[in-house]
């Protein structure tokens, strides 16, 4: 079986991808790794990244509002993406992303590659954030 997440690309998508979540979801889980290789936001182990739905639309215009909403939730229930609240600000209700790559190993969808990719972790220190409730606005 060909396993499908590229490393380091942003949207070209994988057949089999597309067709084991969908063609959405493997959008939003293309960018959503795209950032996290990117990232300086190491929490717990994890590379995070963040931005509200409105700011995720942007990277994804082909997209409506509601269908990249609705792409990262089902994610969410699937247990690929975990979500978090980091924002420096308790008013900030932005969501924070990561992940669950032990998921997607599971599925047969990374490479060896990906696999020796993400096994590197960041000797940077972790900025810290407040804990609290995240809702990922709309606008």
């Amino acid at each position: 079986m060909n396993k499908v997440l590229g490393v380091g690309s942003t949207k070209p998508i994988k057949d089999e991808l597309a067709v084991r979540l969908g063609l959405y979801e493997a959008f939003v889980l293309q960018q959503v790794h795209y950032w996290l290789l990117q990232s300086k936001h190491e929490i717990d182990g994890r590379r995070w990244v963040y931005n509200t739905y409105a700011d995720w639309n942007k990277q994804l215009p082909f997209m409506s509002l509601s269908t990249v909403k609705r792409a990262f939730l089902k994610l969410e229930k699937k247990g690929i993406l975990i979500t978090g609240c980091f924002n420096k600000f308790l008013i900030d209700k932005t969501k924070w992303y990561t992940i669950n790559y032990d998921v997607l190993d599971k599925m047969n969808l990374l490479t060896e590659e990906d696999i020796a990719v993400l096994s590197h972790v960041s000797s940077e220190p972790a900025e810290h954030f407040n804990m609290g409730k995240c809702t990922n606005l709309i606008d």
